[in-house]
Order: C-alpha cells, then structure tokens, then sequence
C-alpha cells in the first residue's frame, strides 16, 4: 500500500505553508532561528521524514523474514483494521529519532500480518498504543526491570525479602540509567499506567514502600514482539 497517498499532518503542514507566503515571510524573519525553521519544514524535514520511513521498512522486511511464509496474511494492509495500524505506525516512525523504539513499531507491523496475531491476548494496535505512549528511556527501562524480573515469583516472598529484592533492582536500575529515585519513581508510574508493570506497596510500621513487579500483560507484550527472554 502506498503511503504517499495519505499525507502525514507534517506533510500536510508543509503543503499548507508552501501556500501561505504571508506566514513563511513571518517565521523566516524571526530572529535567529527563523531561517532554520523554514529550512527544516520545507527541506531537511522532509528528507527526514522519508528516510525515517525507510529505516522503518528496512526493520519490518528484516522481522518478516523471521515468519513462516505460509503464516503472513499477505493482504492483511489492505484491510481496514491493517490500514489503520499502517498509518499509525508511519506516524509513530516518523515522530522518533530513536532506532529502537522504531525496531518495536516493525515487530509489531511484521507480526501484524501472523495468522497468530493477537492470540496470546495482545492486538497489534493495543502493542503499538503501549510503544507510542512511552518515551525511548521509559521503553528501555521497561524492558530493563521485565529482564531483571523474568521468572521470578515475587507473590510468595514475605515483606522483608520482597522489599530488599526490589531494593536491589531499584539501584540496580536506577545506577544503569543514571536516574534519580524520585525520577525512576515518575517513569515508573507512567509505565504502569500502560499496564506492563503494576505498584504495590509494602507494609512497614509508620508509611508504605512502594515496589514496582511486571504483569502478565507485559508477558504477553513481549511473546507478541518476540522479545521474550
């Protein structure tokens, strides 16, 4: 399917600027980086945009080659539900500078068109909505606690052992990324509202401590990309 056909709104941006000289006139005299700015959306911003595109494809011709060939639904794009997660996925790619956060929106594309798609619980558009709601450093601190924790069964832990564990993954995680605790705490928080990890506190005389432990939707997340450990 051709995207061209379906200009992105940084395209559709560009074109409606080209049409207002008035307004190009104006940013272009802004001091100091008006010029820039005009360069980059009517020139490098374009390049950008296309070879961001590319790379995307490049990733999702390298993770389809991975599936059965007798398994992809070759005119899965061509259905409404496969359009839809396309143009997503171009505008995702086309927003990030980051190579693997656009690695993930691939595998997600490329395992898109599995007749298994979706059978572990997981849509294709449900995985790209989880990816897209998180920054690059949020995704790999994700995938950073899930690896800590893989295979671990921190339910049956009494208080003291399942807080001393989180302890060390804490630091652990917080040392890697060079991150305040206060700061791993808010990124934390934001990749538990996407469901991959869920907050409990520990009980301790005087306030709670909260620890973070990975879901059976984050299990799941990873089989779909098959990026599990």
């Amino acid at each position: 399917m051709d995207d061209e056909k379906v200009p992105s709104k940084l395209e559709a941006a560009i074109e409606w600027l080209k049409q207002d000289p008035y307004l190009m006139a104006v940013i272009s005299a802004m001091p100091v980086a008006g010029g820039s700015i005009t360069q980059v959306l009517t020139g490098i911003g374009q390049q950008i945009v296309q070879e961001r595109n590319e790379r995307l494809f490049e990733q999702v011709s390298e993770h389809l080659a991975t599936i059965d060939k007798e398994a992809i639904r070759r005119n899965y794009f061509e259905t409404p539900e496969g359009f839809d997660l396309l143009i997503k996925a171009l505008d995702e790619s086309r927003k990030t500078r980051s190579d693997e956060k656009r690695d993930l929106i691939a595998r997600i594309l490329a395992g898109a068109t599995s007749t298994d798609a979706g059978n572990g619980g997981y849509s294709p558009e449900e995985c790209l909505n989880v990816v897209a709601d998180l920054t690059e450093k949020e995704l790999k601190v994700a995938r950073t606690i899930y690896d800590v924790q893989f295979g671990q069964n921190y339910r049956n832990m009494d208080v003291q052992d399942k807080w001393k564990a989180w302890e060390e993954q804490r630091d652990k995680i917080t040392e890697i990324y060079d991150l305040d605790p206060d700061d791993l705490t808010l990124i934390l928080d934001r990749i538990a509202s996407t469901g991959l990890v869920a907050l409990s506190y520990v009980q301790f005389p005087g306030s709670p401590g909260q620890t973070y432990w990975v879901t059976s939707a984050f299990d799941r997340l990873m089989g779909f990309l098959k990026l599990r450990a």
